[in-house]
Order: structure tokens, then sequence, then C-alpha cells
């Protein structure tokens, strides 16, 4: 059975909950992103980067990190992990496992140095080979021109995000150190941790508040949207979201009873499983109406790639 999962979490383990990797986390307000305009918490800096890493069966998987660092000595004081799962071959029956097995996968990858980001790089076709939405290009004769060759499997981990004539803009793998993904505590940690089961029950008493959205795949470019909402439980949204890459278009249209904050947060985890903001451009709104148990919220995006 082929299925994807796409998960938000920070670091989830045992009951898939948000957790902090130091202790100072859970006093600390300035861990919270939200604070980082706050004038009480110049003393750090705040940043976001996605890694990647590969599990045992060579697909790749990716994390969204939210880094606090301190500006004076520029150390990494808190990390918070929101994880895009996805499951292609031999995919565990629940959910649990799913989510169980790409975090040790993360674990190892952090351990060994196989974290990576996507960066880009100025592509020059007079001296090497540029990549574009198109495929790749030979290296432009003295006289001008190229010869156009397709992308294959075989090729180079380059991947081509935008180009014209002149010139094009390659993405390539860079090295992500552990001291730039996770802070000393996490480390040590994983370290220690024999195995997937052993991981999750350490870091069960740094778990913080429940945070956790999933997405289904459920036919070609369509997804629905569940939260957890307590142990092993899953609550699906009405509606769901519709992705069309090749056509350079995402369609989201949910409604659920999760609650103002777990309105934005869903928006949030959205808006970076898909890379809105650098990948596309939307038109959205979030609304919720009705009081108390009959409070009903809705998320809509309209967007459309950017060029």
């Amino acid at each position: 059975m082929k299925f994807i999962f796409k998960y938000l979490s920070a670091v989830a383990l045992c009951c898939l909950l948000t957790m902090a990797f130091v202790a100072k986390a859970v006093s600390d307000p300035c861990f919270d992103d939200n604070k980082q305009y706050s004038q009480q918490c110049s003393h750090y800096h705040y940043d976001k980067v996605t890694a990647y890493f590969l599990d045992a069966f060579s697909t790749e998987q990716q994390v969204h990190i939210s880094r606090v660092r301190s500006r004076t000595t520029g150390q990494l004081v808190y990390a918070h992990y929101d994880f895009v799962i996805n499951c292609l071959v031999n995919c565990p029956v629940s959910d649990t496992d799913v989510m169980q097995e790409g975090l040790w996968a993360f674990r190892n990858a952090l351990l060994e140095n196989r974290l990576y980001e996507k960066v880009m790089e100025q592509c020059d076709p007079r001296v090497e080979v540029c990549c574009y939405d198109y495929g790749c290009s030979e290296i432009y004769s003295i006289g001008g021109g190229s010869t156009e060759t397709s992308m294959s499997d075989n090729s180079s981990t380059d991947v081509s995000v935008q180009g014209n004539s002149g010139g094009g803009i390659r993405r390539v793998e860079r090295i992500l150190h552990g001291a730039d993904a996770a802070v000393n505590l996490y480390q040590n940690l994983a370290r220690d941790s024999r195995n997937a089961a052993d991981f999750q029950q350490g870091h069960a008493s740094q778990l913080r508040k429940p945070s956790l959205f999933s997405m289904r795949k459920i036919n070609e470019g369509a997804y629905k949207v569940m939260m957890l909402t307590a142990e092993n439980i899953y609550e699906d949204a009405d509606g769901r979201v519709q992705h069309e890459p090749e056509q350079g278009l995402l369609y989201v249209d949910l409604t659920h009873n999760w609650g103002d904050q777990n309105n934005m947060a869903l928006r949030n985890f959205l808006e970076m499983a898909f890379a809105i903001g650098t990948t596309y451009r939307c038109s959205q709104s979030t609304e919720c109406k009705g009081e108390a148990e009959m409070l009903r919220c809705t998320v809509k995006m309209t967007c459309r790639q950017i060029d």
C-alpha cells in the first residue's frame, strides 16, 4: 500500500506532542516565535531553515526548524521541529509507527551529519551545465546557443528552479551541521537512544502542549487534513487540499471545530508544507464563527506558483 503522510509536529514522541529540547523552554517566553519582535526578547536572534534527510528506504524527508540563538554568543539555545514525513514504501500500519520511524531516521541523520539544506546558486551557462524548468542545457558555445538535454534519474542532485537565456539559478545541497540543527541536550539524548521506541520513551518527560497535524494523500493531488485530538485519535477537517504542481496551483478549503488558535497553527502548517511565500503566492483567509462548542473555523487559500 502506498500513501503519503505529512506531519506538523515538534519532535513528537510518545503521544506525538510538541516538545522542547532545553528545560528552560518551558518557562522562557522568548522561545515562542510570536515573541521575536518583542523588546524583552531582543537578546535573541530568530530564524527558520528547512533541512532534508533520507530514511532507511532512501526516501527524502524534510523538517522545518525554527531556531532561537543568543545574539551575544551565536549559540543555538532552542529549536522547534515541524516534520513533513513521506511514507512511500513498506509503510507501517499505524500513524504512530510512521512518525516513529521518521523521527528515528532524523535522529540517525543528525548524529551521522547527514542533514542537508537546499540552497540557491547562480549558474553560468558559459562554463557549466545549467538546468531550467524545462530541462538542462549544454555549455554555450562561443557563437551562442545551446543544446537542450532532458534531466534523467541519474542526473546531478542540482535541481532546476529558475532560469533564462542569460543564466540560471540552481538548487544545490549543503550539509547542515548538528550544532546548527539541535541544542546539545537533544544531541546527547539522541545519542543515548538505542532504538526508535527508546527514543520516544526517553523524551516523554519533555513533551509540551499537543500540536500535530497530518495530511494523507487520498488520490492524485488531493489530500485530507487531520489533527491529533487525543492519544492515537485523529479527527478530519471538512474539505480538502488540492495540489497540482504541474499546473502550479494549490487550493485549500478546510473547515473544522478545533478552535481559533489551532486554526492559525493549521494555516502555518500548510504554509510550511507547501513553501508558501517562496514557491507559491496566495490569496488566503482564516476566520472563526460561533461560540464555544458551536465554533467553526475555516482556512482558505488560492495559490499560484511564483514565476
